[in-house]
Order: C-alpha cells, then sequence, then structure tokens
C-alpha cells in the first residue's frame, strides 16, 4: 500500500514537471516549494517506510537531478512573479 502512494506521488512530481514545462515556467520553482515543505514539516527520527509520501529530500534530490540535465529553465512570467513574491 505504502509503495503504490509513493508511486502516486512519483507520477505526480511528473505530470508537474510536464506541466511546467509545456507552460514553459521554470521547473526549479517547485523545487523551492518543496525545500519550503521540508524545511517546515520535516520530522527527524521518522521511520521513512512507515510514511505514505516519497521523503520530500528524495523528491527534491530528483528535481535538482532533472534541473542539472535540463539547466535551459525560462524565467517565471513577470506578471505571476509581481503577483507571488
Amino acid at each position: 500500500v505504502l509503495r503504490y502512494s509513493r508511486d502516486q506521488e512519483k507520477a505526480a512530481d511528473a505530470g508537474a514537471i510536464t506541466l511546467l514545462q509545456r507552460l514553459k515556467w521554470p521547473v526549479t520553482g517547485l523545487e523551492q516549494f518543496l525545500t519550503k515543505i521540508h524545511q517546515k514539516f520535516s520530522k527527524e527520527g521518522v521511520d521513512p517506510y512507515l510514511q505514505s509520501h516519497p521523503l520530500t529530500q528524495d523528491r527534491i534530490v530528483a528535481l535538482a537531478q532533472f534541473i542539472k540535465q535540463h539547466q535551459q529553465q525560462p524565467p517565471f512570467p513577470k506578471e505571476l512573479k509581481m503577483i507571488y513574491d
């Protein structure tokens, strides 16, 4: 059951990357978002085998690898940056 949930989360991350690429938005924003989640909600000493989601740190590493392979990231649209900054 846990593996199934983790696989779904990995598929959701892949879907998010695809959507961001189609919108021509940088994937780095997703990495920053996950980093904030990790900083705020990370719990030390929690057994990763008991968690339904992949470890946030693992998701960040996977995104960082993707970004490294696809170094050419488009800029975030200025009009949206003004709204969300």
